[in-house]
């Protein structure tokens, strides 16, 4: 396996001259209207033949580097592994879980080892498209991956299928064969405070009341006059879905309906479940990007992708280079890139494949045997 990782800049100007011309897969993230320019076009350019799948950021991590309005690529040439890039589209299914089960048919026969995940960010019930993913999944098939994301506009999100650019895509890449070596970490920092609340009106990744409370109206009184921010200030405050004694998963807001007084999450929050609100402090943030990239080391590795929540962003602020700086410690290299999203797929310890977390971060990491 060979790589090679590259940023370009607004004026798609690369930090090295691309040399890897028979790469056969190429990762791309960036800020959407640039994707939406010319982006492509330059990759095309430089890896002719080279599938591309890629999607829009909040944010792009270039090895220890956090970038804004550029395009991140890690053009990839395997040696012994076979891969294969689909796409499904929302708009040909009823319900996420649908779009992920057909996804899954896509990709599976007797050699699939893992897959590599990237969904539309907005109006999708991710929780319910991994459900789909996972149905009948062998236990041995991870999945890791991300939701799209457009900064704190939260406006529109972007997938790229080789030279196609459009919203409503959800992208899956099978890796197959045993000679690639795959290892996934995922850790957050959020700490749960205030009294544990239960969700007492809710349908699907719709949040309506909290103790009978409107949830809205709730979340306004916390933001205080970060409330008229909603939803991008929401992101300092996601809840804690608590599952069971020792599990507990991580919800943000995508988005709200101030008709309803609701708030629209990217994965669902059950009815008649206990979420407690969280917050963050820069320490926890930094300790949860070491654990994982602990979680994700593997010796000799030669690539890792980075996805983490926009909000974990917005917390750490002028820090935010040294949780990189703390995975580069952990990893010995930096030869990774990866993006700022709307939500964050890996798997939770032993426990699942793969489940969807929010103000995380994720790294999956992978090497040729």
């Amino acid at each position: 396996m060979k790589s090679e990782i590259i940023a370009w800049n607004q004026e798609l100007i690369p930090s090295q001259t691309p040399k890897l011309k028979q790469a056969s897969l190429v990762l791309i993230f960036g800020e959407r209207e640039l994707l939406a320019q010319k982006g492509v076009e330059f990759l095309i350019q430089h890896y002719p033949q080279a599938r591309i799948m890629g999607c829009s950021t909040a944010g792009e991590i270039y090895k220890t580097q956090v970038k804004e309005s550029s395009l991140v690529s890690a053009a990839i040439s395997f040696e012994k592994t076979e891969f294969k890039l689909v796409k499904v589209n929302l708009d040909d299914f009823n319900s996420s879980y649908e779009a992920g089960l057909a996804l899954q048919k896509k990709l599976l026969n007797s050699q699939l080892k893992h897959i590599f995940l990237l969904s539309k960010g907005l109006n999708i019930n991710a929780s319910q498209l991994l459900e789909g993913l996972k149905e009948d999944l062998p236990p041995s098939i991870n999945i890791s991956g991300g939701l799209a994301g457009d900064c704190t506009r939260f406006e529109q999100t972007l997938l790229v299928y080789d030279q196609k650019i459009q919203d409503n895509f959800i992208l899956g890449l099978g890796l197959y064969g045993n000679n690639l070596s795959i290892t996934c970490g995922s850790a957050g920092g959020f700490i749960p405070f205030g009294p544990v609340r239960l969700v007492t009106k809710s349908k699907d990744n719709i949040l309506y009341t909290l103790d009978n409370t409107v949830a809205l109206d709730l979340y306004s009184t916390y933001l205080g006059k970060y409330a008229q921010e909603l939803p991008s200030s929401a992101l300092y405050f996601p809840l804690a879905l608590i599952k069971g004694e020792q599990k507990i998963l991580v919800r943000s807001i995508i988005g709200i309906d101030k008709k309803e007084k609701s708030l629209i999450f990217a994965g669902d929050i059950p009815e008649g479940s206990y979420v407690q609100l969280m917050r963050a402090s820069h320490d926890n943030l930094l300790e949860g990007a070491s654990m994982a990239a602990t979680g994700a080391k593997q010796k000799n590795s030669e690539l890792a992708i980075l996805i983490s929540c926009i909000g974990r962003k917005l917390v750490l602020k002028e820090r935010i280079e040294e949780k990189l700086e703390a995975v580069e410690e952990v990893l010995g290299h930096k030869n990774f890139i990866g993006f700022y999203s709307y939500g964050e797929i890996a798997p939770l310890k032993t426990q699942s494949c793969c489940e969807l977390h929010n103000e995380t971060m994720t790294i999956t990491v992978l090497r040729e045997k």
